[in-house]
């Protein structure tokens, strides 16, 4: 079974309520790069902590956190 690991996180949004991040793989292509939802990370996973340090106008965790208490 091939493993997929993540290099880079290049992007955030939101989409049908649910946290995404657009990942570039590592050992593949920019072309490759495609959205993965946040609950395969760990909040305090480096690549995650290092994407809000240098994007901190993206959405994060705290977004979802939000959205849901607008829904409540």
């Amino acid at each position: 079974m091939e493993a997929f690991v993540v290099e880079k996180i290049l992007d955030s949004r939101v989409c049908h309520g649910s946290l995404q991040y657009f990942v570039d793989w590592t050992s593949y292509g920019p072309q490759d790069g495609e959205w993965v939802a946040a609950s395969n990370f760990d909040d305090n996973d480096y690549l995650v902590l290092d994407f809000h340090r240098s994007k901190p106008r993206k959405p994060g965790a705290d977004c979802i956190q939000h959205l849901a208490k607008l829904d409540a």
